[in-house]
């Protein structure tokens, strides 16, 4: 009698929510990778909360109480040391991105954004030529760039890794070079402590930089600048065509984003002309048709994808979500089946992420069973990170109390959509509806 093999899960040590895909966790390593322990992102992200809160505040408190009560004792000075560096991680963290972006704009590569820190947005704009995209956690940053094939590609991309960990070094000999001959001036003690803490913090940032430490994601292996900066000379011919092809799915995701989803479906054409197999390309190109309103070109895209004997780890139920979206806008009673074993195969595995909740709450909406799928809906609305996609999940909301008979609820979300993103593709169809 043959037998099924069970599926093996994977579960996160805090919720408890499983997965059969082992890359969609977080992997915390501990006792020099002895042990292994695995969060969901949402379980990450509140563990990451508490450590900001104990580091940005709690200790710097701490410190600055202790320091005024008994500021020759030892304990009180050394807290008082804790505190400041802590504060000054964040501007020293700037800095390490600015030079990134510096020197990548002077080698020829676009810079699409900096990203400092982690968790929900805070704020978003413009300042110095270049984007920033600030979260509420102040925990580490990313520089956003790519470019076409171009001479020296793995020369440049060693410049811009090394740039980082350079400017510790720049700062550590700056202040370093200050504190000697403050040791022999009558200057405030404070000055010089500050001079020293400025000095050891880049000191410190230099070398945890320049360790070479592997950081996998759900995208793809990431890791330390030391760790590009020893890779990038052994890059093999798909590694050259990723990056190559990544620059297209960034020039097209920024069209998107500045509200030029024609010039975005231009951007993502001229890629997959040149590398039409490349699965983010094809992606990005899927998610931009939908913005276009074209779901049946978007769904053939996804569909094209499904079909791929490899994805990228975690990949597959992202697409598995995009098909049972297409599904749902093309409001096709026939392709209902299919987005509702697809939403809820994506959801089972990634449960934590908001497009995969709206994209679940919707179907279930569809389906005649608002009161499940609005609760998805609402957690989709509070994560997501835009206005537009904001705008997106509170029409799907009125559409849900719309179902369930509540023309003034439905309102009030309908309102809120309007306020958010008033070019939301949705609206028309939920006021259509109201109508009707």
């Amino acid at each position: 009698m043959n037998t099924v093999p069970e599926q093996k899960l994977f579960a996160c040590k805090r919720c408890k929510r499983q997965s059969a895909v082992e890359e969609v966790f977080v992997k915390e390593k501990r006792f020099f990778g002895l042990l292994t322990r695995r969060f969901c992102p949402d379980c990450m992200l509140k563990r990451l909360r508490l450590d900001a809160i104990t580091n940005f505040i709690i200790l710097p408190l701490v410190g600055v109480l202790l320091y005024f009560i008994s500021p020759l004792h030892r304990l009180g000075e050394a807290a008082l040391i804790i505190g400041i560096s802590l504060f000054l991680y964040i501007p020293f963290a700037i800095v390490h991105e600015l030079a990134h972006a510096a020197v990548a704009s002077l080698l020829g590569f676009r810079v699409f954004s900096i990203l400092l820190g982690v968790g929900g947005r805070v704020v978003s704009g413009k300042f110095l030529g270049l984007k920033w995209d600030v979260r509420s956690l102040p925990l580490g940053g990313a520089t956003i760039l790519g470019g076409p094939p171009a001479p020296g590609y793995q020369w440049k991309h060693f410049f811009v890794y090394l740039a980082g960990p350079a400017s510790h070094a720049l700062l550590a000999f700056l202040f370093g070079s200050a504190f000697v001959p403050l040791l022999f001036l009558d200057v405030p003690p404070l000055l010089t402590t500050f001079c020293l803490i400025c000095a050891s913090l880049n000191l410190f940032s230099l070398l945890a930089n320049l360790w070479p430490r592997k950081v996998p994601t759900v995208y793809g292996e990431g890791g330390t600048d030391g760790w590009h900066l020893l890779r990038v000379f052994f890059w093999k011919p798909e590694d050259f065509q990723k990056r190559y092809a990544l620059y297209y799915a960034l020039e097209a995701l920024d069209a998107n984003e500045e509200r030029q989803p024609l010039q975005a479906r231009d951007w993502a054409a001229k890629g997959l002309a040149l590398y039409p197999d490349d699965e983010m390309l094809l992606n990005v190109s899927g998610v931009i048709h939908t913005y276009l309103n074209d779901f049946a070109r978007a769904r053939e895209i996804f569909v094209r994808l499904l079909e791929r004997p490899k994805l990228m780890p975690g990949s597959k139920f992202i697409i598995l979500n995009n098909i049972a979206y297409a599904d749902a806008e093309l409001n096709d009673p026939a392709l209902l089946p299919e987005a509702d074993q697809y939403s809820a195969e994506a959801y089972q595995n990634v449960p934590w992420e908001p497009a995969i909740q709206g994209t679940r709450g919707l179907v279930l909406v569809l389906l005649g069973k608002p009161d499940e799928g609005l609760p998805l809906l609402h957690s989709a609305f509070k994560k997501s990170l835009t206005r537009r996609n904001k705008a997106i999940d509170a029409c799907y909301i009125a559409l849900g109390e719309l179902r369930r008979g509540n023309r003034a609820e439905a309102g009030k979300y309908l309102d809120a959509a309007r306020t958010l993103d008033p070019e939301c593709p949705v609206i028309a169809r939920i006021e259509q509806e109201m109508a009707g």
